[in-house]
């Protein structure tokens, strides 16, 4: 009854935040390499691997405001994708992937809305910002695994 159902929310409401996490790893990473990719192409100075992956590292522990925006975007993106299943069965496997990517593209697009720039550095070119949407899509898929509805065994 009513329990099953609040525990159930409760399950789903939980997994938003290891899938933001995903999302917020690569999503970082990606971000690094961006960034680092322009300031090489803009300085002619080339960055060693080991320089890489230490800003690299670096990013991925210190955007932590990012996956809070992350999984709040998912914590409204998810719901939304979960009616949309249940509107649309043909788009099931899809659902929470494109809810992921929409709520990292609207975030960002909403930002520079407000700020009149992209806060994500490795954001700011095309293939940047897409790069973000790929990792909440990648998010979104991760949710869709963890928080997948089961259907209990009937005897």
């Amino acid at each position: 009854g009513s329990i099953g159902t609040v525990i159930a929310i409760l399950k789903a409401f939980f997994w938003i935040w290891p899938a933001a996490a995903v999302a917020y790893v690569i999503g970082s990473i990606a971000s690094s390499q961006f960034v680092i990719s322009a300031h090489e192409a803009s300085t002619s100075v080339q960055i060693t691997g080991a320089e890489r992956l230490a800003m690299t590292l670096f990013d991925v522990s210190n955007m932590w405001l990012y996956l809070v925006i992350i999984g709040l975007g998912f914590c409204v993106a998810f719901p939304v994708a979960f009616g949309i299943k249940r509107l649309l069965p043909g788009l099931s496997g899809l659902a929470y992937p494109l809810a992921g990517a929409a709520a990292i593209g609207a975030a960002l697009a909403l930002k520079y809305k407000g700020l009149a720039t992209v806060p994500i550095s490795g954001a700011r070119s095309e293939l940047g910002f897409a790069a973000q949407v790929l990792a909440g899509a990648v998010g979104g898929y991760a949710y869709a695994l963890c928080a997948a509805e089961r259907t209990p065994a009937r005897a």
